[in-house]
């Protein structure tokens, strides 16, 4: 299928609405490092964002599901040192 113009136009917009998580997962990681030194917690932040081949098999594998009601695309994780609040 390689060449075909629809294909390669999907294909387009896959790459394009998963790039368009990147700034706001990162806004997201910032925001949460920010909030953790300003409560003078020891927080780990992580962040990801699925890759490319595993957004095509998760479409694949849930026809009916549509690029944009995918609610996974990026995640932001903060891993604090306790569950007693700092102070």
């Amino acid at each position: 299928m390689q060449g075909c113009p629809e294909v390669e136009a999907a294909l387009a917009v896959v790459y394009q609405y998963r790039a368009a998580h990147q700034y706001p997962l990162i806004k997201a990681n910032m925001g949460l490092r920010s909030a953790g030194r300003t409560e003078g917690c020891e927080v780990e932040v992580s962040q990801r964002l699925k890759r490319f081949p595993t957004i095509l098999d998760k479409l694949h594998r849930e026809p009916t599901m549509q690029l944009s009601t995918m609610q996974d695309i990026g995640g932001c994780r903060a891993v604090l040192a306790s569950i007693e609040r700092s102070v």
